[in-house]
């Protein structure tokens, strides 16, 4: 086909793929095979689509020219899907200087007070700051020693007259080091202004810190990244200036776990970033897009979909491969355009049967869903190329996408038991070998999924409907149920009989795993196939009656909704409206009466729904209102 390829526009619009030889010049080049650093002068700006996808998979894959065409169109639509949110921001912090050595401080002051705005702070050792998150950055509140206070000194300085231990000198200020404690100042004082034991409560917002490398308090890793040491420093600096920021990597709050208000609920993107770009806010789950990496971890562990890579969401991925009609059984490769790259150039003249590559710019953003969706439309394999260069490109902690594909792999291991690993990481110097491992074996599934079987919002409810495709094809050959323990996106409840039924959990529970129902009685109602395991409902349970149990219980009730508590309907005394539930009237009621500050006729307004109860109480005042 000659040295370029190209998918074209012909004069009518319809697309033409191509070689570089037939493209003349009434023809408009659409997407072009190749590599972006390859992209000519001429093709800056509103060039055609400069693909490496179509690049690996003309030059090194047995794929039809009809198959390449529609590579070439999904490349078209990805990109032309794609919007990443970008612009300027400039960072001056305002930094704290935290120590409890009045030397550490004196010293940065003198070396950054002309380069930094710096706000330093002394620290008693013996009371520990509360240091948290505020925004992008962080509050520090903590007390500290005010035995003299400057607003109420009148300056008349009887105090220095009495002190023995010369501890008060002009600023004025008393230094307790020296003091004795022996009051004579205090008595002295006719203003006020001196009281030994007086602490003084300090609030002070910042968007880092500098803090010494003994520094005795402790700082919780999710602002870790906004401290930083003399050593550091350079760390910071490389920081500060106008430089451009690609919201790559966004939250989308109506899919969130998490509450805000409480301070509950999921924080696994939290626990996932190693870099502190993933906080907790007053308004919610935050981003400091400064500080992202687009490492993936973030999007890989969030079982919702709040966190997505826009780069390649998830459902562009649902449709481009929905578009493709790939060998059954063929090797999917996911990498990134530099080790696409390095693989065609150091593998010339080779091509392998029944493969296909991708390039993604972050393939550790991948969760279950992909590989699963994956399996569904006939895949054989998927083999993951990490972007890190060492190892298998993980951490020995273990990543959230190496979670994602276990999870994956166990899954279909134990729906189809003669199954190998589904999902499999490989090194470029790997690579080879493994798609020379010779072709894996079709497995007949009855139908195949598309993009319309799978909804598009929560990534949850997607994953649910592959779950429960693939779990009705296993039980037409009998097999009842499939239990995963080893996953924590997953758990069943159980309820002891102390449950009163406040409901309290239904107010957390944002992804509706729990819910009421019932006409003649209150029920709760579980979705087992909803509950991301968050433990919001257990938090926030008065009576402790909730325990979950972590694990994947795939069977025929799993998107199906099971009542784990009932109750008989409270209804007024005097019209019969039904107003609550008796486990939880008659808790209230009980907490009430024990308090002592209520008589019975107080308490028997309870027994009203809320229209009677203000007829009753109007009455109370104004006699019969009938």
């Amino acid at each position: 086909m000659g040295k370029d390829f190209f998918l074209t526009k012909d004069s009518t619009g319809r697309a033409v793929l191509k070689g570089v030889a037939s493209v003349n010049g009434s023809e408009e080049v659409v997407v072009r095979a190749g590599f972006s650093e390859e992209r000519g002068e001429e093709e800056s700006g509103d060039g055609p689509i400069i693909s490496p996808t179509l690049m690996l998979n003309w030059k090194m894959t047995d794929l039809s020219e009809q198959v390449l065409r529609d590579v070439a169109l999904c490349e078209k639509h990805r990109f032309e899907s794609i919007s990443v949110r970008s612009y300027t921001r400039t960072f001056n912090p305002k930094v704290l200087v935290l120590a409890t050595d009045g030397n550490f401080t004196k010293d940065i002051v003198a070396t950054y007070g002309g380069v930094l705005e710096l706000v330093p702070l002394s620290l008693d050792p013996g009371h520990p700051p509360k240091i948290s998150p505020k925004g992008s950055g962080l509050l520090v509140e903590y007390e500290r020693p005010l035995p003299l206070d400057p607003d109420l000194c009148t300056l008349c300085r009887r105090c220095v007259s009495v002190c023995e231990e010369d501890a008060i000198d002009s600023s004025p200020m008393i230094t307790l080091a020296r003091c004795s404690f022996c009051n004579e100042c205090v008595k002295a004082c006719e203003s006020g202004a001196i009281d030994l034991h007086r602490l003084e409560k300090v609030s002070v917002e910042a968007d880092v810190a500098i803090i010494h490398e003994d520094f005795p308090f402790e700082i919780s890793s999710e602002l870790s990244s906004l401290f930083f040491t003399p050593a550091t420093l350079p760390a910071l600096f490389s920081l500060i200036g106008d430089f451009q920021v690609e919201e790559a990597v966004v939250h989308r709050v109506e899919f969130c776990a998490y509450e805000p208000r409480l301070g509950i609920g999921c924080k696994r993107c939290i626990s996932a970033c190693r870099h502190g770009a993933v906080v907790a806010g007053e308004r919610g789950i935050e981003i400091r897009q400064d500080m992202c990496k687009e490492c993936g971890a973030c999007v890989s562990c969030c079982p919702t979909g709040a966190m997505e890579y826009d780069r390649f969401p998830f459902y562009i991925f649902r449709d481009y491969f929905s578009r493709l009609d790939l060998a059954p059984g063929s090797q999917v490769v996911i990498a990134s355009e530099a080790h696409l790259r390095k693989f065609w150039w150091q593998n010339p003249d080779v091509r392998f049967e029944k493969a296909f590559f991708i390039e993604h710019p972050q393939p550790a953003s991948l969760s279950a869903i992909h590989f699963l969706y994956l399996f569904l439309r006939g895949v054989g394999r998927v083999i993951i190329v990490p972007n890190e260069a060492s190892g298998n490109g993980l951490s020995e902690k273990k990543a959230p996408i190496e979670e994602q594909a276990g999870l994956a792999n166990t899954i279909l291991k134990g729906l189809f038991p003669k199954m190998a690993d589904f999902v499999a990481f490989e090194n470029i110097s790997t690579l080879k070998r493994r798609l020379q491992d010779g072709i894996y074996e079709e497995l007949a599934l009855k139908e195949i999924m598309s993009s319309d079987h799978l909804p598009s919002g929560n990534k949850r409810e997607a994953l649910n409907v592959i779950l429960h495709q693939l779990f009705s094809e296993k039980a037409l050959n009998g097999q009842k149920g499939l239990e995963i323990q080893e996953t924590r996106d997953f758990a069943d409840i159980h309820l002891k009989d102390d449950c009163c039924l406040c409901f309290s959990c239904l107010n957390v529970c944002s992804q509706d795993a729990l819910s009421a129902q019932g006409s003649n009685g209150v029920e709760l109602v579980f979705e087992r196939g909803r509950c991301i395991n968050c433990s919001s409902c257990q938090r926030v349970c008065p009576e402790e009656a909730i325990t979950l149990e972590p694990g994947l219980f795939l069977d025929d009730g799993y998107l199906s909704q099971r009542i784990v508590a009932r109750d008989e309907p409270v209804q007024c005394k005097r019209c019969g409206k039904v107003f609550g539930n008796k486990k939880a009237f008659e808790r209230t009621v009980n907490i009430l009466r024990e308090s002592g500050r209520y008589d019975s006729d107080q308490l028997d307004v309870l027994y009203l729904c809320e229209d009677c109860r203000a007829i009753a109480m109007l009455e109370d005042i104004f006699g019969d209102l009938g």
